[in-house]
């Protein structure tokens, strides 16, 4: 898992939260790492990039 627990954070916690909001059909919407975390909850694998790289677009990476 990429999401570390923070004192402030309990990733376990929000997943679980989630998986009940699903379990009796609200709808849940997530942005950035909320949206990790509703993935997460519904089986999908996060997982980082390798480098920064993976945020350059196709046209940067092909300059010269």
């Amino acid at each position: 898992m990429i999401i570390e627990e923070r004192a402030h954070f309990d990733a376990a916690a929000e997943r679980a939260l989630i998986s009940s909001c699903v379990e009796v059909d609200r709808a849940v919407i997530g942005i950035c790492l909320g949206a990790q975390l509703v993935g997460e909850s519904l089986g999908a694998a996060a997982t980082s990039a390798a480098s920064s790289a993976a945020w350059s677009s196709p046209r940067s990476a092909s300059r010269p």
